[in-house]
């Protein structure tokens, strides 16, 4: 058994993701850390701690970490899908510049620094994680 803990966050203003990761959580056994108090306005973010066998898997709004590693972060792109880019995480083909353009700010950030790169300006932004897919094929 591993310790984690799961930073949840949100993409949308009214919580509603936020508030269907956390029920997802608790159902499978995390409550919230001792010491922290969830933030209930946009960003939505709270604290939760698990112990389980199974690693839970780190999204765009779940930071994992493991606390039995010395709080190694758990990466959202596994070792073994890095033959190509993808931050939709149900799929191992790369984004177009469309589905790049259809995120919403918060997604294309965390893609970006998937990536390894940050910024402000969108597009400088969107041409560099195309060249960063392309130089990963």
């Amino acid at each position: 058994m591993a310790l984690y803990e799961i930073h949840v966050t949100s993409k949308d203003h009214i919580g509603m993701n936020f508030l269907e990761n956390v029920i997802e959580l608790a159902n499978k056994g995390a409550t919230q850390k001792e010491g922290t108090i969830p933030m209930m306005r946009f960003p939505f973010n709270a604290k939760m701690v698990i112990e389980t066998e199974d690693e839970p898997e780190a999204s765009p709004h779940m930071r994992v970490f493991n606390m039995s590693e010395g709080a190694r972060e758990i990466s959202i792109i596994k070792p073994e899908a890095a033959t190509g880019f993808s931050f939709d995480l149900g799929t191992k083909t790369k984004m177009t510049k469309e589905d790049i353009d259809a995120l919403e700010w918060k997604e294309f950030k965390d893609a970006c620094k998937a990536a390894g790169f940050g910024g402000r300006d969108r597009a400088q932004m969107t041409k560099k994680l195309l060249e960063f897919q392309e130089s990963q094929e």
